[in-house]
């Protein structure tokens, strides 16, 4: 954590900003404008093609989540992730369109891998469906593992640079 300022040796490249979204003055959260959410290059249409939808950039949330039915859509795409981890490196990429920028997502960021007691490893699916009422995406950790962020209260917006 670094308030102020960024740490050079945890990114690499340059930082891409997006403005905090309207809808942030009326909601706690930071908000982003999004227009797609695309499987391997496939559009699944997540977001309304004229007023797009909304992300929030989420430290407290440890998976990806969103609509219930676009989320479906999205596994779909994806397909099934074996138990046993070893079809992950043939998962296709998901990619967010924020702010006229495409951030891809590998299976090894938005899949979950966890060490059992006996001391296997497990895998599942870092993406899940809620009901919020409202059309609203989190970008949680799997996002925030693969880009190092910065919250610019003062500029309105959120930075983004690949993690290293």
């Amino acid at each position: 954590l670094v308030l102020g300022g960024t740490d050079p040796a945890f990114y690499d490249g340059s930082f891409t900003y997006v403005p905090v979204a309207k809808a942030a003055k009326i909601l706690p959260y930071w908000l982003v404008s999004a227009k797609d959410i695309s499987v391997g290059g496939q559009s699944t249409k997540a977001c309304n093609w004229l007023t797009g939808c909304y992300m929030v950039v989420d430290t407290g949330t440890s998976v990806l989540a969103g609509p219930v039915n676009t989320v479906s859509k999205i596994t779909s795409l994806i397909g099934n992730v074996s138990a046993d981890c070893s079809n992950v490196h043939t998962l296709p990429t998901v990619e967010f369109s924020i702010a006229g920028t495409t951030f891809d997502l590998g299976p090894e960021y938005y899949v979950l891998r966890q060490t059992t007691n006996s001391g296997s490893v497990q895998c599942a699916l870092g993406i899940e469906g809620v009901n919020a009422g409202v059309p609203i995406w989190i970008l949680g950790d799997p996002f925030l593992r693969k880009y190092y962020t910065v919250w610019d209260a003062e500029q309105q917006r959120v930075g983004f640079a690949t993690a290293k």
